[in-house]
């Protein structure tokens, strides 16, 4: 078969998806029902997912099984602003998170934080169309910061906005199709 640059322009209904798209929303570490506040990401993956192999030998033989799921840390590159630093800030935010978790001086819990179902939150990413409309939503399930990555500073990185990394653990990802 031939290649034909209009088969492959049909079959791309909506255009291309564009990576560059998208915002994820978090829940405040205040606790106040559904206060949430949207992280300034320059980057992340929607983490991978895999399924291991349970293997049994049979005279000689390998047989494979399907085994347990398991879902990759999410990482995400976060841009700062000035009011970063602030507790309402996202750097503030990830970093109370972090510190209720287990303090920098004492290395205990908050006991506020002791039950999972408290320190662990649901994180939002939306991917939009480019005609702005969401055509996809990723929920990242029972997760919290295990990473809180440095802030570089350099007297040599003029006209740059800084920018951190924080890693996620999670519970496991869900996928809700919002394309209409």
């Amino acid at each position: 078969m031939a290649f034909n640059i209009n088969n492959f322009i049909s079959n791309m209904g909506r255009d291309g998806l564009r990576p560059n798209l998208f915002e994820i929303i978090l829940p405040t570490v205040s606790g106040a029902p559904n206060a949430t506040f949207a992280l300034k990401a320059k980057s992340t993956a929607l983490p991978a997912s895999s399924v291991g192999v349970a293997s049994s030998f049979y005279f000689g033989r390998q047989a494979k099984f399907a085994g347990n799921r398991v879902f990759a840390d999410w990482t995400v590159s976060v841009l700062m602003d000035e009011f970063d630093f602030q507790p309402g800030g996202s750097k503030g935010q990830l970093e109370q998170w972090s510190g209720l978790l287990n303090s920098h001086i004492g290395n205990i819990r908050n006991a506020g934080y002791v039950p999972p179902s408290v320190y662990m939150k649901n994180g939002t990413v939306l991917q939009y169309g480019k005609s702005g409309d969401i055509v996809g939503t990723y929920q990242m399930t029972g997760c919290f910061p295990i990473d809180v990555g440095a802030i570089p500073v350099d007297w040599g990185a003029n006209d740059t906005i800084a920018e951190f990394s924080v890693t996620f653990a999670m519970q496991y990802w869900t996928s809700v199709s919002s394309v209409n």
